[in-house]
């Protein structure tokens, strides 16, 4: 019980006149300067790309300085994202845009079965190939779409080619705020059945060409030729995330001059480059999905001569074969990753940063090069064509998740109630659209803490089984299940009395949500399915809101206008839900056109504090929040 000495009436009056004061400073306080808690940056605040292409066959004949005669790119795929944006193109080491300039996008895919050029300029973006058969899969975003496919097959135009199919995939997402958590963020994908470049003589019974110079045949144990591209986010262990780009291939037996040389990749090979932001944890790794040291990988036969099958450890090691006449001919065969765009021979390593924030590489199982010189190239052929970089910024990739959060009502008296609700996730559409994952082991705190003044309360119920701490003021939910995306959002709500005759003063309420990704499902982009598994990260959402404002006694309980979140309308009784992606809450003082009022406020409130101060000198006032001094009942 709370007491004060002196003239009965006469104390009730001043202690009425100064909490009352006090309690219309906390609340212009509040509506003026209310601000949330520090929070995480934006996903576009934080500096991250990945970039990756792949070609199954590219062919360039005859370029005299800038223009191309003929090109043609079997199986070409390209991704790339960039939280900074797409506004620059990426082209690759034969010249052509596997991500064209794309202002206003972070992520693009894009994938073509085969393209062909005559005169075309080089280098050269966007894509200047006339003849894009089964059309060109693109996929951007921001805003998500679902995914692109384009199809055709079989088709054939003599001399030129015949192709019995031809697909292209793609797709693409990104969000400013939220990160894509367990499946990609962008996808392109090129597949092909057998294709015949360059018919020099008849055509066989059945159609297809009888002397082409490039063919690839259909062997028992596969009946199509792929490269797949894509960018994702891996978990580091320690909360943050690392930036992976990964292109795969799988190659048909390729038949050059008319089955003269024929070169046979087996199993599917992959480029995957990796940077975590750590020290140490940036990388290039390059081989045959699951081969070993001796799992062969490259048959190669000669005109009549009987096939020769190389294992990895033949191909790769220690540096492959790599023979060059300066200016003549090139012959690279499963030399290690280099730089992108670097043709000295013998060639560098791949980079890979020292401090994790970057890794790039080119490979190709065979290149070859025919009079290459300034201004004049004769042939650039490359099979098995890969490239793949990366960047993360130091100490890697935060990745939050949305919660929400409100307080019902804004103001309340001693006696009185009001009602916290969190929402998790606060947008569940965002979440369905970006997480390949389920959220499981959902962990959640909630504490309230005094800003101002000197308020008595105490949290009396929590749903979904919370916790609440010996002092009233902290609920914890050690463990609320799991969420899939698509389902309706979990809602907690925490229920907080106010003490009788409370003192005035602000609250701040502040949630921090855990929850590791489990589950995790392949993302599927057209008809095939991308394995990119996550599991075991977590991803964390902390929210803040400020309020409710607690009034003393004799203070008019007025409610008091608020900013909503993103509009700015003014509301009443209800602080408005404060929606964060990142941490960050939506609610936030007046624009610049309030310079002037707030100036005022500040003045007016300065000058209400020392008249308060002085009330409460004489008065020999001494509130506490001490729940052992609240009046009984």
């Amino acid at each position: 019980m709370i007491e004060q000495a002196g003239n009965p009436s006469r104390l009730r009056w001043r202690r009425r006149a100064a909490v009352s004061l006090v309690g219309l400073i906390v609340l212009a306080g509040t509506w003026t300067f209310g601000a949330g808690a520090p929070a995480a940056l934006p996903v576009t605040d934080q500096a991250f790309s990945a970039f990756g292409t792949g070609t199954i066959v590219g062919v360039n004949v005859l370029r005299l300085g800038n223009v191309q005669a003929l090109n043609a790119q079997v199986g070409f795929a390209g991704q790339a994202v960039n939280s900074k944006g797409l506004a620059a193109g990426v082209k690759n080491e034969l010249g052509y845009a596997a991500q064209p300039a794309q202002p206003g996008k972070n992520a693009y895919g894009r994938g073509t079965g085969l393209e062909v050029g005559l005169l075309t300029p080089h280098p050269a973006d966007p894509d200047p190939n006339q003849i894009l058969l089964a059309g060109l899969a693109e996929a951007l975003a921001p805003p998500i779409g679902g995914p692109v496919t384009k199809q055709i097959g079989p088709i054939t135009i003599d001399p030129l080619l015949n192709v019995n199919l031809l697909r292209g995939n793609a797709q693409a997402a990104f969000d400013p705020n939220t990160c894509v958590v367990g499946k990609p963020f962008a996808y392109g994908q090129a597949e092909v059945a057998k294709v015949q470049l360059l018919n020099t003589g008849g055509k066989l019974p059945n159609g297809e060409f009888a002397s082409p110079l490039i063919a690839t045949s259909l062997p028992d144990d596969r009946n199509v030729a792929h490269t797949r591209t894509f960018s994702y986010l891996v978990p580091n262990g320690d909360g943050t995330f690392g930036v992976v780009s990964e292109t795969r291939q799988q190659v048909l037996p390729l038949d050059l001059l008319n089955g003269a040389i024929t070169i046979e990749l087996l199993g599917e090979w992959v480029l995957r480059t990796t940077a975590t932001g750590k020290p140490g944890g940036a990388k290039v790794e390059y081989a045959p999905a699951g081969a070993g040291p001796q799992t062969p990988v490259l048959r190669l036969k000669l005109l009549n001569s009987p096939p020769v099958t190389l294992t990895l450890q033949q191909l790769l090691g220690p540096n492959g074969l790599d023979l060059s006449l300066p200016g003549l001919l090139q012959l690279r065969v499963g030399t290690p990753p280099r730089p992108i765009g670097n043709n000295a021979s013998p060639q560098p390593p791949a980079p890979v940063a020292a401090d994790g924030t970057s890794a790039s590489a080119a490979v190709d199982v065979v290149q070859l090069k025919v009079l290459d010189v300034p201004g004049l190239t004769g042939l650039d052929l490359r099979i098995g064509h890969m490239e793949s970089s990366v960047t993360a910024p130091s100490g890697g990739v935060s990745c939050d998740l949305p919660v929400a959060k409100t307080v019902d009502p804004a103001t309340v008296s001693g006696s009185g109630t009001f009602t916290h609700a969190i929402t998790i996730p606060s947008d569940a559409g965002a979440v369905a659209a970006l997480f390949g994952c389920d959220l499981v082991d959902i962990r959640a705190q909630d504490v309230i803490s005094v800003t101002s003044g000197s308020p008595a309360f105490q949290v009396t119920a929590a749903s979904h089984g919370g916790a609440i701490s010996a002092d009233g003021r902290t609920v914890t939910w050690p463990n609320l299940g799991s969420y899939r995306p698509g389902d309706p959002p979990i809602v907690l709500t925490v229920t907080v009395a106010v003490a009788p005759g409370s003192p005035a003063g602000a609250l701040e309420d502040t949630v921090t949500v855990t929850a590791t990704l489990g589950n995790c499902r392949s993302a599927a982009s057209g008809t095939n399915i991308i394995g990119t598994v996550v599991a075991g990260g977590s991803v964390r959402g902390t929210v803040t809101v400020p309020g409710p404002v607690i009034v003393g006694p004799g203070t008019p309980t007025t409610a008091v206008p608020t900013t909503t979140a993103g509009n700015g309308t003014p509301q009443v009784s209800v602080l408005p839900e404060v929606i964060t992606r990142n941490g960050r809450p939506a609610v936030g003082g007046g624009d610049l056109s309030r310079t002037g009022f707030n100036f005022a406020v500040v003045v007016a409130a300065a000058a209400l504090m020392s008249a308060a101060g002085a009330l409460a000198v004489r008065m020999g006032r001494n509130w506490t929040e001490d729940r052992s001094l609240w009046p009984p009942g």
